[in-house]
């Protein structure tokens, strides 16, 4: 005979037999529900964590190109001094020697031989030869007898402007100009000595 203990023993196993079922259904959801933010939130870290490493790595990236861009500009801008200063220390260099060139009998006959060319170049009926003081006080006699060949109007003034040697020609109204001074020559082999200066400086770096 079933007694009401029994009942009730029966009663309170069938109950926290639910209980428990209900507990293991809410805790496996718990789980998954769980499961799932952890995902989530994991995955929010990894693109985070891309992102950042990304980023700095743009960062580093930038920083370079901005280091290796100063770099190169800070070696072109030591390379065109250099350049600068080796063409400035040449140039005074050929200043020199044109100078001890320009004391010389070689340099008279020179001079003469240019004036002298005149007569098969296209130059006005009147002109101005200007030369160094130095040149007139020396050949004046020599450079009027070469010039009355080539023009029965000249005059013979000394330069305004350091020329060192050779001589400019200039009609009276200043419209034609002939540059043949020694220092015109000189820098117009400027460039050609910067060019040279700088073919040097590329092929040591």
């Amino acid at each position: 005979m079933t007694t009401i203990e029994d009942k009730l023993k029966l009663f309170t196993k069938i109950v926290f037999n639910e209980i428990e079922e209900q507990f293991k259904k809410q805790e496996e959801k718990n789980r998954s529900e769980i499961n799932e933010i952890l995902s989530k939130e994991n995955e929010k870290v990894e693109n985070y964590k891309e992102k950042t490493i990304k980023d700095i790595e743009k960062k580093i990236t930038s920083k370079q190109r901005e280091n290796i861009s100063k770099v190169k500009m800070d070696t072109q801008r030591k390379l065109l001094n250099i350049k600068e200063e080796i063409i400035r220390e040449t140039i005074e260099e050929v200043k020199e020697g044109v100078k001890e060139y320009s004391s010389t009998e070689e340099y008279k006959n020179y001079l003469l031989s240019e004036i002298r060319n005149l007569k098969s170049q296209e130059i006005p009926e009147s002109f101005t030869l200007y030369l160094s003081e130095k040149d007139i006080k020396k050949f004046k006699d020599d450079i009027e007898k070469e010039l009355q060949y080539i023009s029965k109007s000249f005059n013979i003034k000394p330069s305004k402007t350091p020329i060192i040697g050779g001589f400019i020609l200039e009609d009276e109204e200043k419209s034609f100009r002939m540059d043949n001074s020694l220092i015109y020559k000189i820098y117009k082999l400027k460039e050609v000595v910067g060019t040279k200066v700088m073919d040097e400086l590329n092929e040591e770096a």
